[in-house]
């Protein structure tokens, strides 16, 4: 018997109803689940165990966090799309219980997508990003300097509020807006992007995803390593990021061919008329 996890956004109204609708589909058809926060990822991590799919009712943030909680075993991800976007959603709302139960028939597609890995100074702990890593300036409006080294040969400086690194599937969110390239998910590699960059180098980099980048913060005020946008953690001077393709990825349940992509690209960002 396979087990679904359901995983909505709490300030979404419509998630939750929805969640308790495809709820309900699965008592029907006698199939284990459970639900949760998507906000209360320890709660989910322990409810983990044994699962088969993880269906994340909101918009890109919920998927972000969902990733998260299923690191430890890859579990696939369905998205629905709730929020703005989409980038990364698969389903509409109204599709959820369709497309539920059509992979408890046995139906869809698995698509991994890479991940990056952050460690911050000598503290061991390796931090895993579907979306980006991002190593910028603090509260205070004063620009950081970053020293970057690509596979320990010394790159540049920049001078800039921030300095993306970015996975193919995080190219359509904060490296795009800073000017970033799309990349194709089956494109295996990492953008580099800064952002706001003065009298230093400005053009994105797409590098090759065997790459180490390391970052280097060079200044006197409070800098932030964040990931996916959704996690922060202070860099002082002289702290270095190193940045790698994670050994982990995210996994996708998709029902559409892989061309599909080019219709949701084109649809979100309203290419078409």
């Amino acid at each position: 018997m396979k087990k679904v996890g359901i995983l909505y956004h709490p300030k979404l109204p419509r998630a939750k109803a929805i969640a308790e609708e495809l709820s309900h589909a699965l008592e029907s058809r006698k199939a284990a689940f459970w639900i949760c926060s998507a906000w209360e990822q320890d709660s989910a991590r322990r409810l983990l165990a044994g699962t088969d799919l993880l269906v994340a009712l909101g918009g890109d943030g919920t998927i972000l966090r969902t990733a998260r909680v299923a690191l430890p075993e890859a579990t696939p991800i369905l998205g629905a799309r709730l929020g703005r976007v989409g980038f990364l959603c698969e389903v509409e709302p109204e599709e959820v219980v369709e497309k539920t139960g059509a992979f408890l028939d046995g139906q869809g597609w698995v698509e991994d997508r890479m991940m990056l890995g952050a460690i911050l100074g000598t503290e061991g702990e390796e931090r895993h990003a579907l979306n980006d890593v991002v190593v910028g300036r603090g509260q205070r409006p004063r620009m950081i300097h970053v020293r970057a080294c690509i596979d320990g040969y010394p790159f540049t400086t920049f001078a800039a509020d921030a300095v993306i690194l970015a996975t193919p599937t995080g190219s359509t969110g904060y490296s795009m807006a800073a000017g970033g390239p799309l990349v194709h998910p089956d494109v295996q590699g990492i953008v580099m992007t800064p952002v706001a960059a003065h009298l230093s180098l400005s053009n994105p980099l797409v590098l090759p995803a065997t790459v180490t980048v390391e970052l280097q913060v060079l200044a006197d005020h409070q800098a932030i390593l964040t990931i996916d946008g959704q996690t922060d953690i202070p860099v002082r001077n002289g702290d270095t990021v190193r940045v790698r393709r994670s050994d982990r990825v995210t996994r996708f349940l998709r029902f559409g061919p892989s061309s599909h992509y080019y219709g949701v690209l084109s649809q979100r960002l309203k290419y078409k008329e």
